[in-house]
């Protein structure tokens, strides 16, 4: 007679919450540490022939050029425009701009800054003097010298600068005010007392 044998169950496994998150934990780490090793340590175009454009904003003109060529792009100078800030020759602009990924031979449009921006003179003449010179202060120029001659404007009338209104100047440049101390008088002297004759 068989005696038929009791086979235990199994039990049941589950698996819980906490292990499906560190799972998730250690996928994300080991994503992280792929993307900082492509993109950082040994970065590579995202596709054969492509470039990423260099950041050369800030550089001489002939630096951009040097280091746009290295990554196998090209130049096209776009000329130079004034800049408050940035000296002559220093690249202020860049299309496309640093970081687009684009094709060997791709045409790397630079502007150069030409320099702050030149201030004509204003024309203070017939002014008072004092306002003539807030005026000059206020389009960013300085007052210098400050001139005083005899002529028939009325005393303290701007007359004219020096360098005279319309000249270009560069930001904080001097000029001279020129104004009236009025017309010049003549002695008259006192010939009370004094024979006709002797007074002629």
């Amino acid at each position: 007679m068989r005696i038929p044998r009791r086979v235990e169950p199994l039990p049941d496994f589950k698996l819980n919450a906490g292990f499906w998150k560190w799972i998730g934990i250690g996928a994300g780490v080991a994503l992280a540490g792929y993307l900082t090793a492509y993109l950082i340590l040994f970065p590579a175009p995202i596709l054969p022939g492509h470039q990423e454009v260099p950041r050369v904003l800030g550089l001489t003109v002939a630096e951009a050029q040097a280091e746009i060529q290295r990554s196998k792009l090209q130049v096209t100078e776009g000329g130079a425009e004034p800049h408050p800030t940035a000296p002559a020759g220093v690249v202020v602009w860049q299309d496309p701009p640093p970081g687009v990924i684009a094709p060997e031979g791709t045409k790397i449009t630079l502007i150069a800054s030409a320099g702050p921006p030149k201030i004509p003179v204003p024309d203070v003449s017939n002014l008072d003097g004092a306002l003539a010179q807030s005026l000059i202060a206020a389009a960013g120029l300085v007052v210098s010298q400050v001139e005083s001659v005899q002529a028939a404007a009325p005393t303290g009338l701007a007359m004219m600068t020096r360098p005279p209104a319309g000249t270009v100047l560069a930001p904080g440049a001097g000029l001279t005010v020129v104004i009236s101390r009025g017309a010049p008088t003549i002695p008259i002297p006192d010939l009370l007392g004094m024979a006709s004759g002797d007074a002629r």
